[in-house]
Parts: structure tokens; sequence; C-alpha cells
């Protein structure tokens, strides 16, 4: 998703900022595969995708199809936008990409709908202010 058209999100979207990998296979000697897990962390996140903010190692591509694992849960991802937030106010302070959930139902989603249903809670107005 183009990062101008952020207000056009289906459903609820929070600042989470927890712990996640993105999980990108290296062929090794002899045509081996190996499976190599990069720390990134979930800056924010809706029920349809998520920016992550990127760890040293990791250089994703617009359009590149990646494997999020979150809390042991992988699901497929899309990366839709890359743009550097290092000084914005409000910002993740680093460079951020956004990505789109492409599994029908990404084994992650519940986690992510509990970390959408936290939020809600903390951060919900009083009851008296409604």
């Amino acid at each position: 998703m183009d990062p101008s058209r952020r207000g056009e999100r289906l459903g609820a979207r929070a600042r989470v900022d927890r712990r996640a990998e993105v999980i990108v296979e290296q062929v090794k000697r002899f045509g081996r595969r190996v499976e190599v897990a990069h720390e990134v962390l979930v800056h924010d996140v809706s029920v349809s995708g998520a920016s992550l903010l990127l760890g040293s190692d990791v250089g994703p591509n617009v359009g590149e199809v990646l494997l999020l694992s979150i809390e042991g849960h992988r699901g497929l991802v899309r990366v839709r936008w890359i743009r550097d937030e290092t000084g914005l106010e409000g910002g993740a302070d680093g460079l951020v990409f956004g990505v789109e959930f492409i599994d029908g139902g990404p084994a992650f989603l519940p986690t992510v709908n509990e970390w959408l249903d936290q939020e809600a809670v903390f951060h919900a107005p009083p009851q008296d202010w409604i």
C-alpha cells in the first residue's frame, strides 16, 4: 500500500511494538536450503497488514513476498512500501516497511487480534466520555 493512502485501511490499527521474525531461505553449499530468521519489530498492525521496523540485515524490495513469524506462527506477507522514518516525530525511527498479509488466514492472525484487543482496552476513552 502506498504510504499516502494510509487512511484507507480496513479495520482497526494499533501501535504494538512487538518482536517478530522475517524468515529468509538461503541456498547453501550443494543446493542445501537453510531458513535464516531475521528479527524485526512489529511497529503497528491491523488484521490485513503491518508496519515492520527493519533489522540491519534485512533488505526487502517492494513487491517481494516474505515469510513472517509472530510468536512462532507463520504466514506469507507482501512488501507494499518502504520508507525511512529516522528522526520523524512519532515515527518508528528507522527503516520501516509495510506488509500486507497475503495468506487467507495466516497462523499468526489470532495473535494479531489479541494485540488489537489489548490496545483497544488500554487506549479506549473512559466510559463517561462516550
